[in-house]
């Protein structure tokens, strides 16, 4: 009798396993929701013509970034992967970190400058009002207390 309980119990709790295991590994399609409007043609109210011609341009730009991205990775990678490499001079993989960071610059100028060409007048004001308050978001800060930052750094002693 004592078996039988024992097998019983012991079957019920590798089903209840098996259950568990497929409920936590089978979530189901990840992405059910709706794709969510932009925040840029929200507020401006585009047509469909125009998000049409906004989702083109937005996928091409993200791609674009996407690439710049995982360049900038890698030569991070590169960067600090070389402390054991001795004569190591950082010059060259640091100016083509700027370079890839300008070309960023770059690229994010000219999306908006399309972004700003697909605007009515009344939209391309308000656009600009957007990106104003984006970059006064994005300036800089106030100080901390303490006292102010600025200036140049402290002198770095060798170790």
């Amino acid at each position: 009798m004592k078996k039988k309980l024992l097998y019983t119990f012991l079957i019920l709790i590798t089903l209840s396993n098996f259950v568990l295991l497929f409920m936590i590994f089978n979530k189901g399609p990840k992405n059910e929701h709706p794709p969510r409007k932009n925040f840029i043609t929200k507020e401006l109210k585009f047509s469909e013509d125009q998000e049409e011609r906004f989702a083109f341009l937005d996928q091409i730009h993200r791609r674009e970034m996407r690439q710049l991205d995982n360049d900038l990775d890698m030569l991070r990678k590169e960067l600090f992967n070389s402390f054991q490499i001795s004569n190591f001079s950082p010059d060259l993989i640091t100016n083509k970190i700027g370079h890839l960071e300008s070309l960023k610059q770059q690229e994010l100028f000219a999306f908006f400058s399309q972004v700003r060409k697909l605007c009515s007048e009344e939209q391309a004001l308000k656009f600009d009002k957007i990106i104003q308050k984006a970059l006064r978001k994005r300036g800089p800060k106030p100080p901390r207390k303490g006292g102010d930052r600025r200036g140049p750094p402290p002198q770095r002693e060798n170790f």
